[in-house]
């Protein structure tokens, strides 16, 4: 198939356009926000639709009230829902429910009282599961549009430095979230299943032996479990801030005596064909030798990235999964009970930048100074039973 390309008559250093392809009619849905980055503030947005030629199909405008700002979008089936919160009033929550095949738009307020840092945006069966910041602890805020309620839920609420991923699955109507636990010495992850309605399911512990620890993964779909569920993230040696490299687990092969997966397998950063080529040659190189006289006298190179791992990426039989290195981010906290300046750690801190994803692709990323460099990763079920994965 032939590629197509859509040039949009915007200015890049005013505008503002979020994408969401619409898997189900494999369409687009473009939100832009023509003056976002202007003096005055602009509060018109464009809905845009396009099917999979990139041929327009409709485009609709919505006014937002002036005192939200855009946070996050996401889409279910068809549809799509934009997220936007109070400048003011960090707990006050503006949705936009767009209709992907009319273009008709709903909106709906929620006053949370308790909701600040707003992380991430995922719908299912019609209600949406938001990542946010309470009290410095992670939690899910559940919005249940058909009846204009909220809540918080109590099964998901981890203290900060935790790290919190989560899957919206369709098929399997339900969420899949995976929560980082550290006792300061040893790092683990916890994988939780909820209904749509909120509803704690299921609750399990995934742990390393010897003196790895797991910081942070993504699940695959249980619709997709044929082949095994497959956990893929990031693991530590010792200090929980950086990551070594990557791991993958077939969540379907069983523990061992001790508690560890049996299909755990571990590859060191050090050991990728392309993830220093963000570096120079010759820097790249000094490392590689490093690496290589740490490893003849049975040491291992201790790296120090702090990593964020994306979704998984279905391709192919396998899946692609996108990380990026990046610095945290540090901001002021108005709400700390000691008063004065308090500078929580924020764990989410994406780049804003679209990167060209494959097989293997390592990059700078343009226009933003948080992450230092992408890479990404071919992985699958197999992966786990010792075929070596694509890095």
């Amino acid at each position: 198939m032939q590629g197509v390309r859509l040039e949009l008559p915007l200015e890049m250093y005013s505008s503002d356009v979020q994408v969401l392809p619409l898997a189900q009619d494999s369409s687009l849905l473009l939100v832009v926000n023509k003056d976002a980055l202007g003096g005055r503030k602009n509060t018109s947005y464009e809905i845009q639709k396009y099917n999979y030629r990139l041929q327009p199909q409709w485009a609709k405008m919505m006014e937002v009230p002036r005192e939200y700002e855009f946070r996050q979008l996401c889409g279910e089936g068809t549809s799509a829902y934009a997220l936007f919160q109070s400048e003011s009033l960090e707990h006050r929550l503006y949705i936009a429910a767009i209709d992907g095949t009319s273009g008709q738009i709903r909106t709906y307020t929620f006053e949370t009282k308790l909701a600040r840092s707003i992380y991430d945006l995922k719908a299912l069966d019609g209600n949406l599961f938001v990542s946010v910041l309470v009290d410095n602890h992670l939690t899910i805020l559940l919005l249940d549009l058909a009846a204009n309620k909220y809540q918080f839920l109590p099964s998901v609420y981890e203290p900060l430095p935790a790290q919190l991923s989560f899957l919206a699955d369709s098929a399997a109507r339900r969420a899949e979230f995976v929560l980082s636990q550290t006792n300061g010495f040893k790092t683990r992850l916890q994988l939780k299943q909820l209904s749509a309605q909120g509803q704690l399911l299921r609750s399990e512990f995934v742990q390393a032996e010897s003196e790895r620890g797991l910081i942070s993964a993504q699940i695959s779909p249980a619709s997709d479990s044929a082949s095994g569920r497959l956990l893929a993230g990031t693991y530590t040696l010792r200090d929980a801030r950086y990551s070594q490299g990557l791991f993958a687990a077939d969540l379907s092969a069983g523990v061992t005596p001790t508690g560890s997966r049996r299909s755990l397998r571990f590859y060191d950063f050090a050991n990728l064909k392309h993830f220093f080529d963000f570096m120079s040659p010759t820097r790249a190189a000094r490392l590689r030798q490093r690496s290589e006289k740490y490893r003849a006298t049975d040491r291992v190179l201790r790296l120090r990235y702090r990593t964020l791992i994306h979704d998984l990426i279905p391709f192919q039989n396998g899946y692609v999964m996108v990380a990026e290195v990046y610095y945290p981010q540090y901001r002021q906290n108005a709400y700390s009970p000691f008063g004065g300046a308090y500078l929580p750690y924020s764990p989410y801190r994406y780049g804003a930048t679209i990167h060209p994803i494959g097989m293997v692709a390592v990059g700078k990323p343009r226009d933003t100074a948080s992450p230092t460099h992408w890479f990404a990763a071919s992985t699958s079920a197999a992966t786990c039973s010792g075929t070596t994965p694509s890095f």
